[in-house]
């Protein structure tokens, strides 16, 4: 007698359990699934079975708590997935839809019987999965999504927006946009009155913001250049502004014209200023900036700089920060930087990357300056990529720098770096 197959012992099982054709089909795909468990699993399963729904319900809120209907639908099809949407719909906190998939993706919520998914904060929005991206994609199913997100908090769209329906978010508190936005559909966002808190405008897209100072919660804001250069008293007017990233400087006399005007509008409460000198042809032009306005920043940074046989006291730096980045100077000196810590009594902390024609000099120097002075805490000097002052702060340590750790201390960046490739401003919250 030929051994029996998997098929006819399924077939075997279905016999006298049902006389549902429908069950036994049921059931004989439970039996297939049961056959893969070892008989330990399979007793603890029949022992506890009455648990299985609420053990299913956690798994899935611990393994699925974002839902991207993309990927699900290579899954689950028909009525599992509708199953497993059912289940899930008060589960979910975010959502990520394709742009061009959308009205799809919507049709499978809405035959799950789902109207609204409640604890959804947090929605993407991406392209569709075709290779050429089709920027005239139907833009009325966004109009959905309002009423089935009512609780939505950060959005991030990843495709073109024509359509208004943003500003229908009303509890909306992040908006990331990477594509073109319609002028009609930022106008309605800016006059919404949402509490909006973040606002990226990312991209070579530039707009106008006219009405943006009446956003009076916004704290966040990234824009271009040329963005901010059409609007920057409306944004310099928003009241509770704290952060001001601006993208896509070029080298023009306007670029560094409209940052001197930041600093001098408000530069009594910067508390941070990062910029990226890579549009600069020469580090003599952050002089015309006039930092030393900034009389309560903490922290600066300077990336991409070129200072050649610039003298660092012409460059009318600030003196109140506690902590320093340079990043990517090849031709920052010794001599040039132990200036800048000769006319920063509070710095603490001080990041080297990418500095490679620093030496142990400075060190050297820096124990004079600090020891001819009032008592100061330790100056920590992190480097990464600066090897030549590195390697001879190794191999000196035990037999001197050891005893100046109460002066001078180096440490190796050792974790991945990434600096600023723009300018960013960060205000003081108790000041404005």
């Amino acid at each position: 007698m030929p051994p029996h197959t998997k098929e006819d012992r399924s077939r075997k099982f279905m016999v006298g359990s049902s006389d549902s054709e429908t069950e036994n089909e049921d059931l004989a795909l439970v039996h297939l699934v049961l056959r893969k468990l070892s008989i330990k699993d399979q007793t603890l399963l029949h022992r506890h079975f009455k648990k299985v729904p609420e053990a299913f319900n956690i798994l899935w809120r611990d393994q699925h708590q974002r839902l991207d209907l993309g990927q699900m639908q290579w899954k689950l099809h028909g009525s599992d997935l509708h199953l497993f949407l059912q289940d899930m719909r008060t589960e979910f906190r975010s959502i990520h839809f394709r742009s061009e998939q959308l009205q799809e993706e919507l049709n499978i919520l809405e035959q799950a019987g789902i109207e609204r998914l409640v604890h959804v904060d947090t929605c993407e929005i991406s392209w569709g999965n075709s290779m050429i991206k089709n920027i005239n994609f139907p833009q009325w199913p966004f109009h959905a999504l309002p009423k089935l997100l009512s609780n939505l908090i950060h959005l991030e769209i990843h495709a073109p927006v024509q359509a208004c329906f943003i500003e229908q978010f009303r509890k909306l508190e992040s908006l990331k946009i990477y594509q073109e936005i319609s002028s009609s559909a930022l106008e309605a966002i800016l006059r919404s009155g949402a509490p909006l808190l973040q606002l990226h405008l990312l991209g070579d897209f530039n707009y106008q913001l006219l009405g943006i100072s009446k956003c009076k919660h916004l704290k966040k804001l990234l824009v271009n250049f040329q963005t901010f250069w059409s609007s920057p008293k409306e944004i310099l007017q928003l009241p509770k502004l704290l952060v001001l990233g601006i993208t896509r400087l070029t080298e023009n006399g306007e670029t560094l014209k409209a940052l001197s005007n930041v600093i001098k509008e408000k530069g009594s409460q910067l508390k941070s200023f990062k910029l990226n000198c890579s549009f600069m042809d020469h580090g003599k032009y952050i002089s015309q900036l006039e930092l030393n306005r900034c009389v309560s920043l903490k922290e600066l940074e300077l990336v991409d700089c070129k200072f050649e046989d610039q003298e660092m006291t012409k460059l009318f730096l600030p003196v109140t920060q506690s902590y320093a980045m340079f990043g990517n100077c090849p031709d920052l000196m010794d001599d040039q930087l132990l200036d800048f810590i000769k006319t920063s009594p509070k710095l603490k902390d001080l990041v080297l990357i990418e500095c490679p024609k620093l030496t142990e000099a400075l060190l050297h120097n820096v124990v004079k300056v600090r020891n001819s002075g009032e008592k100061q805490e330790p100056l920590l000097i992190k480097v990464k990529d600066c090897q030549d002052i590195w390697d001879s702060y190794q191999k000196n340590f035990s037999s001197y720098w050891d005893r100046k750790r109460s002066i001078v201390k180096l440490d190796c960046i050792t974790e991945e770096s990434k600096p600023i490739d723009n300018v960013q401003f960060i205000f003081h919250d108790n000041i404005i």
